[in-house]
């Protein structure tokens, strides 16, 4: 766990594996960029790639937020206890659900970029 969020060994996995970065500091841009520099990585590409990237995030937990908003309310108001209606969202398959479906558009959206 140390390793992968030193911020060196983060960013340089996140770009290397198309996975997402564990640390809110390898997204800055000042961290980026000296990661581009030490590493003859195209800015341009990487600038359009966070921004594509953080559009799926915002977009993903945005929607995701509404849903389930709405089926909570539906749920509750047709007489549902709180325990029985969140028992479903604090689930592991319910994460499990979430976590591969975003995965799945992020590593669409990078592999536009590995080609």
């Amino acid at each position: 766990m140390k390793w992968i969020t030193r911020e060196d060994n983060n960013l340089d996995f996140a770009i290397k594996s198309s996975y997402f970065p564990v640390t809110k500091r390898a997204l800055k841009r000042e961290v980026i960029a000296q990661f581009e520099s030490e590493n003859n990585i195209d800015e341009n590409i990487v600038q359009t790639l966070t921004e594509e990237v953080r559009a799926i995030i915002e977009k993903d937990f945005a929607q995701f937020a509404k849903d389930d908003a709405k089926d909570i309310r539906n749920r509750l108001s047709r007489g549902e206890t709180y325990n029985q209606v969140y028992a479903k969202y604090l689930s592991d398959d319910y994460f499990d659900k979430w976590y591969h479906s975003f995965s799945k558009k992020i590593n669409i959206t990078l592999q536009n970029y590995t080609r």
